[in-house]
């Protein structure tokens, strides 16, 4: 989990960055790959990546590292797939870097819309590994897995898991500064 969270970064958004990354989402920038969800969900993405390959010459996937140099291709290519008007993709371009959060909640919901598009019985495992020394002595960490897991279970059904290894037992995990 540290390879792909920042130490002490709520749960939801390392769990989401590794989701997005999974379904070919740019994990690196959650406004962007929710943006992504968004068109993929009104069947716009291929659009918009193919109006992309045309205003800028190169693809999406190899480029949107960089959106902070193809701000006006970007733009266009949103407004040309019609998921929004150009002055409406100008302004969203303009929160790319605000800060982001994310609920548990809502990261239980987005799996839950993912699990829905699948053919029935599609499972989506979660496999966390080192999670004791991530959470270290942070009760809200410890607190935010418990939560994902009880969501995943009330929202998704039993379609998602969560499997958590650890060199630590987790009781001693949950012993959180003698709590």
């Amino acid at each position: 989990i540290d390879a792909k969270g920042k130490q002490g970064e709520a749960l939801p958004v390392t769990f989401l960055k590794v989701f997005n990354e999974h379904l070919g989402y740019y994990a690196d920038n959650p406004r962007i790959s929710e943006l992504e969800r968004d068109m993929d969900r009104q069947n716009k993405y291929q659009l918009f990546k193919d109006e992309f390959q045309k205003a800028h010459g190169s693809s999406w996937e190899s480029t949107r590292h960089r959106s902070d140099f193809i701000e006006n291709d970007i733009v266009k290519a949103i407004a040309a797939s019609g998921h929004m008007p150009e002055d409406a993709a100008r302004n969203w371009y303009r929160t790319i870097h605000e800060p982001f959060t994310i609920t548990v909640e809502q990261f239980a919901n987005i799996v839950k819309d993912y699990i829905a598009t699948k053919e029935k019985g599609h499972h989506v495992v979660f496999m966390v590994d080192e999670v004791g020394q991530y959470i270290g002595e942070n009760p809200e960490l410890m607190l935010n897995l418990q939560t994902i897991t009880e969501q995943f279970g009330s929202r998704c059904q039993g379609q998602a898991w969560m499997i958590v290894t650890s060199q630590q037992n987790i009781d001693d995990i949950m012993q959180v500064k003698g709590d």
